[in-house]
């Protein structure tokens, strides 16, 4: 559905579409939550595609959504905004984290969902970087943050194993100290909720 979304508003938004209408667009798949908040997601894409403002501005057209609902949508400005373009007017084809995000720069309401973005957005690509040097990203980020990059990070690596967590958490071997235990912890709490 994100995908969907992202393509089709290329073409159906205009340059003088405002964001709430790119929001509003998303009102016709709420009675199917995961179509919704992926709906939602792809929204965050275009918003960063059309609209030219810094990052911190374009967050806030993510409006008061519910919490999961607003995480899908800045969620989705931040993975479109770690491609490296912006306002181009149609999303960009480039890969996802060519850019870092800079979680440390934005808004306290939206610095847990730009770390758990991170952690998730730095294995989106095959082979972009080290598992390592990942969990290094998330062991090093603020001490209320951490955990959400490391699950998302550890979630994201699950996805690469074909869901197998067992053999995903074999990563976690190669790290040592805090690193190692807190890569374990969240494959951990990924398997109880399973």
């Amino acid at each position: 559905m994100h995908g969907a979304v992202m393509e089709y508003g290329d073409t159906i938004f205009a340059a003088s579409s405002t964001p709430q209408e790119f929001v509003t667009f998303c009102n016709r798949f709420k009675n199917d939550q995961m179509q919704y908040l992926n709906c939602l997601h792809g929204i965050g894409h275009e918003i960063v595609s059309k609209v030219e403002k810094p990052l911190d501005e374009l967050l806030r057209y993510c409006p008061s959504l519910d919490a999961y609902s607003k995480s899908a949508c800045v969620s989705g400005i931040f993975m479109e905004y770690s491609k490296g373009e912006r306002g181009m007017g149609e999303h960009s084809h480039k890969k996802v984290y060519t850019r870092g995000l800079p979680c440390d720069f934005v808004h306290e309401a939206y610095k847990s969902i730009c770390y758990a973005s991170a952690g998730a957005y730095r294995q989106y690509e095959v082979d972009s970087e080290p598992f390592k040097d990942s969990y290094q990203f998330c062991q090093n980020a603020p001490e209320k943050y951490r955990n959400s990059c490391m699950m998302n990070l550890s979630e994201r690596i699950g996805f690469i194993y074909a869901g197998d967590l067992k053999r995903a958490k074999r990563v976690c071997e190669k790290l040592s100290g805090p690193m190692h235990f807190d890569c374990l912890h969240s494959f951990e709490i990924l398997s109880d909720h399973k």
